[in-house]
C-alpha cells in the first residue's frame, strides 16, 4: 500500500505498510506463560532513483514488484540492480524484499549496506531500525 511520496537527493521514497505477526511469551504479558499473538503494521521505505540509467531502471522496476506483492521477482531484480551500480537504493530495497521473504540475514546485510553508504539517509536507518526492532519477538507462522 502506499501512503506517501517524497523527494530527496537523487530519490523519491514510497512507503509500504508490512505487517507482522508475534507472539510476545513475556511473563509480564501473559500469566498462562503460553504467549499473547499480535500483529504489529510496520513502516518500510523504498527508494525509486532518477535520472533513469539501466540500474535506476532495474530498481524502479522492482519497487513496483514490491508494491504488487512480489517480494521475490523484486529481490531478483535488486541484486541485478545492487550489481549494476544502483547503490544504496538499491542495498535498501533489497533488504525490504529479503525481509518480506523471511531472509533475516540477507535483509540485515543490505539494510546496513545501506546505511553506511548514505549514513545520512533517514529512512534507510528507519528501514534498519525497524528490523533490529523485530528480531527480540517470535514470528508467528
Amino acid at each position: 500500500m502506499i501512503l506517501a511520496l517524497s523527494t530527496a537527493g537523487c530519490a523519491t521514497y514510497v512507503t509500504l505498510e508490512a505487517e507482522r505477526a508475534y507472539v510476545l511469551n513475556r511473563p509480564a504479558v501473559r500469566a498462562d506463560k503460553r504467549g499473547c499473538p499480535v500483529r504489529v503494521t510496520v513502516t518500510k521505505y523504498l527508494a525509486r532513483l532518477f535520472p533513469e540509467t539501466p540500474a535506476a531502471a532495474i530498481n524502479n522496476r522492482a519497487v513496483e514488484s514490491l508494491l504488487a506483492g512480489r517480494a521475490e521477482e523484486a529481490a531478483i531484480l535488486l541484486a541485478e540492480a545492487f550489481a549494476e551500480g544502483a547503490g544504496a537504493a538499491a542495498a535498501n530495497n533489497l533488504g525490504v524484499a529479503s525481509e518480506m521473504l523471511g531472509e533475516r540475514v540477507t535483509a540485515f546485510r543490505m539494510y546496513l549496506t545501506a546505511c553506511l553508504l548514505e549514513p545520512s539517509n533517514e529512512r534507510f536507518r528507519q528501514n534498519l531500525i525497524s528490523f533490529e526492532g523485530s528480531r527480540s519477538e517470535k514470528r508467528l507462522p
